[in-house]
């Protein structure tokens, strides 16, 4: 003999009393992570446009030297910066032969480690 039981399906809550309640990330948070990104490309996209200003490049010779086609290119130099992740600028400075110096800093944890570069491939780590 066989039981039947009528259970109305309960919905799967998506959001936990407390998330509906305050939010589950901090925007603030998110907001200077971007900022950070975005003041770090600049800084680079500046670098790049520069670069180019004074090699008087044309577009096609930049485009040819960067490997680039001419909308990208485009984007470059009318400061796009959307358009443009981190490890992309990176990338187009590296093949002008300018490099990228990292400096990472904390007021959050005033013992991280300093990393410095003791030559061409040995790094080593100061504390």
């Amino acid at each position: 003999m066989m039981v039947s039981r009528n259970v109305a399906a309960q919905p799967i809550p998506m959001f936990s009393e407390r998330s509906a309640r305050e939010p589950m990330v901090d925007v603030d948070t998110i907001a200077d992570e971007s900022a950070e990104s975005l003041r770090i490309r600049t800084e680079m996209m500046l670098c790049l446009q520069q670069y180019i200003d004074q090699q008087r490049w044309s577009l096609a010779e930049a485009c040819q030297r960067l490997r680039q086609p001419s909308p990208r290119m485009q984007n470059l130099l009318n400061g796009e910066i959307g358009r443009f992740a981190i490890e992309d600028l990176i990338d187009l400075l590296s093949r002008v032969g300018l490099t990228v110096q990292l400096s990472i800093s904390s007021t959050r944890l005033p013992n991280l480690p300093k990393f410095a570069k003791n030559g061409p491939d040995e790094t080593s780590l100061h504390h």
